[in-house]
Order: structure tokens, then sequence, then C-alpha cells
């Protein structure tokens, strides 16, 4: 499985922007312009449907955050399939470690990251992220990172968004399965950057916090 240098530690925004729709309702609903949604001044020209800023957001004290969609490994979807009517938010703290740095939110589903040490993540879990491509320059992919990884395939046109754990050898990346199930297998990325065999994995965010859900 091939890798580009660029696309490996790049987030891939343009293919998960916001909708028309999704942007005006949640101008309405937190009573901000669209522009304010998407992120820019007024006057400035920064930000579009497609724009990092369209779901990644940087956290102000008591602020919240958009859920960017579900992670669940062996699931492909398509790349413009949000399977939401109206956009969903959960709060937020700036990250202690990298307080400028913008982020998104994950739902989990399936068993893929059930048996991770110390702390699982089960179905249902939301995820706390910090988008890599604002730290990649300063905190390089390492031994034991908690991921959230795509995998996309078909030009971009499918993609798999799963959380993975990484373990760093010297001639590959593993992203590694957590699980009681043996049907989840790790992804292997070789340091063969000119290898292509049409599947493109890049690493999205780093995994930060992990809400649970208490259910009756």
């Amino acid at each position: 499985m091939g890798v580009s240098r660029g696309q490996f530690i790049k987030l891939e925004r343009g293919e998960r922007g916001l909708t028309e729709r999704t942007i005006d309702l949640a101008a309405k609903a937190f009573e901000v312009t669209k522009a304010e949604v998407l992120g820019q001044s007024q006057g400035g020209n920064e930000g579009t449907a497609d724009s990092p800023s369209a779901e990644l957001v940087r956290v102000t004290q008591g602020s919240t955050i958009p859920v960017a969609g579900t992670v669940e490994a062996g699931t492909f979807r398509e790349a413009d399939d949000s399977n939401q009517d109206e956009p969903e938010f959960v709060p937020a703290e700036p990250d202690k470690r990298w307080p400028d740095a913008r982020q998104v939110a994950f739902r989990v589903a399936g068993d893929s990251m059930n048996a991770l040490k110390p702390v699982p993540i089960l179905e249902g879990a939301t995820l706390i992220c910090v988008d890599y491509e604002d730290i990649a320059d300063r905190h390089p992919l390492r031994n034991g990172m908690i991921v959230v990884v795509e995998r996309a395939a078909l030009g971009g046109q499918m993609r798999e968004w799963s959380v993975k754990q990484l373990e760093v050898l010297d001639d590959r990346f593993v992203f590694h399965p957590r699980s009681t199930s043996q049907k989840h297998k790790p992804i292997v990325v070789t340091t063969d950057f000119e290898a292509d065999d049409g599947m493109v994995v890049s690493v999205l965010a780093i995994v930060r916090g992990i809400l649970n859900r208490i259910t009756e």
C-alpha cells in the first residue's frame, strides 16, 4: 500500500466540506453569519464550504466543535455522504498541549478499539481530536499515538475513517486495531512512497479525549 508524502500528514478536507444547507442551519442555530460558521471574518476571503474551517474549529473556553462523521473500521462510504440532516456539535475546551490547533470530533461505531489499554474506545463514544496538519511540524508520528486514519479509494470517491494505534518501524508504519474481535486487521504503510495500489492513507487527527455515553 502506497502513500504520498504530502497526503500522509494532510487532512483532505476538500472532500468533507459542509453543505450549504448545513451551513445555513448552523448559522441560524448559533445566531451568527454563514461567514462566521466558515471561520472567516466579515471582510475576509478565507474559508468556503470546502475549506478547513468549515469543519475544524479553534477552540476557546466553553465553545463547541462539530462532529465530522463516524469512524468505523472496514466500512467505506461515499466521500460526500455526511449521513446528517443537521449539524451536530459537542462541547470542547482548548487543548492544553496545543491550544492553537483546530479540533474536530468523530463518533465511534464498531468494536475495533474496544480492547485499547488503559482506556478502551467503545461503540457510541465521541472522540475529541486535534487536526494533525496543525501540529505535524512539531509532533512527528511516533509509537503509541491514537489517531484517526483515512483510507481513500477510487480517486477519493470512497473512504474509510477508522481509529487506530500507531506503531512506527524502520521500514513501515503499522496502524493497529485493539479489539477483542479477530476480524479487524492492521493497516500497514511502507516507507516506499513511490508505491501505489490505488489506496491513499492519511492521518487526519490525533485523539485527545474520549467521551462515553451512559445508556440505561
